[in-house]
C-alpha cells in the first residue's frame, strides 16, 4: 500500500483586539465516536479512549464520544484498560463532523511481577522480559521502587492481526545511509511476531522506563506460509519495530537477533528502550492498490475502511 504522511495545520484567524464589529470566528472542532469490542465482539465498559488533548471512557455497550476534536489527518486514537493490550486507530476529521472509530482489544495472556528497585525477569507462556535495577518510572519521572506488574499480550500474525494496530505501515531507516544518519523512508512489513508489555503500580497506575534503560525481551517468532526468500532462521540479524501512537506507524529501532531452541522453535531477542507494541518484520516494495468506494447511486463515501488481504500482509 502506498502511504503519504502530511501535516496539515489550523489557519490562524486574526481579530483586532478592541474592535466590537468584527465576529470571533470559533475553530472547527467536530467528534470521533465508536465502539470497543473484545476479541469476540463483546463490548469493553470503561475503557479509556484519547485523542489530541481529549480523553473520555466507554460505556456499558462499548460506545464512546470524544468532542471538541480539531480537524487533522491521521489523527492518532488511543484505547487502554488494564487487562487488555494497548490499541490504536487513526482517522481524518474534516470540519463540523462526525467520524467513526471502531476498535478491537486484546485481552492480556497474563501477567508477571517484580521489585522496581531490584528487577527481575517477567515469563508469560514463551515471552520473556527481564528487567535491571532501577529500571521502572513512574507519572512523574521518578524512580519506582515498588511492586511492578507487567501485563503481556503475544500475537502470531499468521494466525490474526485482530487488535494490533496500524497496517504495517513503517518508517525504516534509508537503506545504505551513512552511520549516524537517522533519515527515514516509508515501508510495508512482513510480521513474524508481535508483543505489548504494560507495567502498572499496586494501585493501577501506568508506570514506563526510565531514560537509557534496555529490557532484553525475548519472542517466539514464525515463517508461516512465507516464502523461502523471506523465511528467517538461526543467527539471523533482524531489525526491531514498535508502535509509535505520536505517528500512528511502526519505526525501525534497533536490531535483534533469530536464535532457535533445542525443539527448533525460532525466537526473537532484542532490547526495548520503552514499552509500546514491538515487531519482528522486514520490510518489502508494496504492491499499491487504489479505486474509488461509492454508494449505490454511485455518491461518493467517504471514511469507508478498506481491506487488502494478501499472501505476506494485511493492510
Amino acid at each position: 500500500m502506498c502511504f503519504t504522511l502530511l501535516l496539515v495545520g489550523c489557519p490562524s484567524q486574526d481579530v483586532e483586539e478592541n474592535d466590537s464589529s468584527t465576529p470571533t470566528v470559533e475553530a472547527p472542532r467536530g467528534r470521533i465516536a465508536g465502539v470497543v469490542v473484545t476479541e469476540t465482539g463483546e463490548p469493553i465498559d470503561g475503557a479509556d479512549v484519547r485523542a489530541q488533548s481529549q480523553l473520555t471512557t466507554t460505556d456499558e455497550t462499548g460506545a464512546y464520544v470524544l468532542d471538541y476534536v480539531y480537524p487533522d489527518r491521521d489523527i492518532v486514537i488511543e484505547f487502554s484498560k488494564r487487562g487488555f493490550a494497548k490499541n490504536y486507530t487513526s482517522t481524518t476529521l474534516s470540519s463540523w463532523e462526525t467520524v467513526t472509530s471502531n476498535v478491537t482489544l486484546l485481552e492480556i495472556d497474563g501477567s508477571g511481577q517484580f521489585n522496581g528497585s531490584t528487577g527481575g525477569t517477567v515469563q508469560v507462556n514463551d515471552v520473556i522480559a527481564e528487567f535491571p535495577a532501577n529500571a521502572v518510572i513512574d507519572a512523574h519521572g521518578s524512580s519506582f521502587a515498588g511492586q511492578v506488574t507487567a501485563e503481556v499480550t503475544y500475537v502470531n500474525p499468521h494466525e490474526s492481526r485482530t487488535g494490533t494496530p496500524g497496517d504495517l505501515a513503517a518508517l525504516a531507516f534509508k537503506p545504505d545511509s551513512e552511520p549516524g544518519n537517522d533519515e527515514r523512508v516509508m515501508t510495508q512489513l512482513v510480521s513474524y511476531g508481535m508483543v505489548d508489555i504494560t507495567l502498572y503500580s499496586d494501585d493501577g497506575k501506568l508506570l514506563t522506563l526510565g531514560d537509557e534503560v534496555l529490557v532484553d525481551v525475548m519472542i517466539p517468532i514464525f515463517n508461516g506460509d512465507l516464502p523461502d526468500d523471506k523465511a528467517l532462521s538461526d543467527g539471523d540479524e533482524q531489525p526491531a519495530w514498535s508502535f509509535s501512537p505520536d505517528h500512528g506507524l511502526w519505526i525501525e529501532e534497533s536490531s535483534g537477533q533469530i536464535v532457535e531452541d533445542i525443539d527448533h522453535q525460532l525466537f526473537f531477542r532484542f532490547q526495548a528502550s520503552h514499552f509500546s507494541w514491538w515487531n519482528c518484520d522486514q520490510g518489502f516494495v508494496p504492491t499499491c492498490a487504489s479505486g474509488r468506494v461509492v454508494d449505490f447511486l454511485e455518491f461518493p463515501v467517504r471514511g469507508a475502511e478498506v481491506t487488502c488481504s494478501g499472501g505476506q500482509t494485511t493492510s
